[in-house]
């Protein structure tokens, strides 16, 4: 079964065909081709500390929601809120992906700190039929926390909206909650897929040097991958 695209708090690109990136350096994609499987980090230990939260907005909406309620059945009704949602930042677990129809400087310099580093490409849809259902995908929704408001009623989305000064990364998550208390994962948790079917093209950094295309080119070989191995074109010298 593909993941999971039917629930409200994931929205789906108008296209499903539309293409979707992950930078990552060397390590990461070596480990992503040996263990067959794609990452999936907790949470809390993403580092935006905005994980999990909600907006100002939803604060000030309290007062009517519990309107009406004794105060000390207020105050505890909105603690264990507040406790469980803080919480379910180490129950849940989520793979980023940037969605664009081009590769992105900027994408490059955030999530590819060095030149040896790699970009896998894909398709929406390749990376939904790639998972099972119990994994969860969508695109995140950029909006003003100071101002605006969101839905309360799901586990769910507070992790699906983040911030309007993060929107430049245009995230799509596949996402996973496991309330399961005896669960080790430390940081995070890995689900197998088949990378022969989720990666389309591999993409070397703009900057490396032939060497390490090279080494790229060899370990997709190695593994018996048939994705195509580009140099990315970002800096190729200008014509006039």
């Amino acid at each position: 079964m593909p993941a999971n695209t039917d629930h409200p708090c994931f929205i789906q690109p108008t296209n499903s065909e539309t293409l979707i990136w992950r930078y990552m350096d060397f390590t990461k994609f070596v480990s992503l081709l040996e263990t067959n499987s794609l990452y999936f980090c907790q949470a809390d230990f993403f580092d935006d500390p905005f994980e999990g939260s909600v907006p100002k907005g939803n604060i000030i909406n309290r007062s009517q929601i519990y309107d009406g309620i004794p105060e000390e059945q207020r105050d505890h009704a909105i603690s264990q809120m507040i406790w469980q949602r803080k919480n379910m930042r180490s129950h849940t677990y989520m793979n980023c992906w940037h969605m664009n129809e081009h590769e992105s400087a900027a994408m490059w310099k955030l999530y590819a700190a060095t030149n040896e580093a790699v970009a896998i490409r894909t398709k929406y849809s390749s990376l939904v039929a790639a998972l099972d259902e119990n994994v969860f995908v969508g695109q995140v929704r950029y909006i003003d926390y100071e101002t605006s408001t969101i839905p309360e009623n799901n586990s769910f989305w507070p992790f699906m909206f983040k911030r309007m000064s993060f929107s430049h990364e245009r995230e799509v998550r596949a996402v996973i909650q496991d309330l399961r208390q005896d669960m080790d994962v430390s940081g995070g948790t890995t689900i197998f897929i088949n990378y022969e079917e989720l990666i389309e093209k591999v993409y070397v950094a703009p900057d490396a040097p032939s060497w390490y295309f090279n080494l790229v080119e060899q370990v997709v070989n190695r593994y018996g991958h048939s994705a195509q191995v580009v140099q990315s074109s970002l800096e190729e010298q200008p014509v006039y």
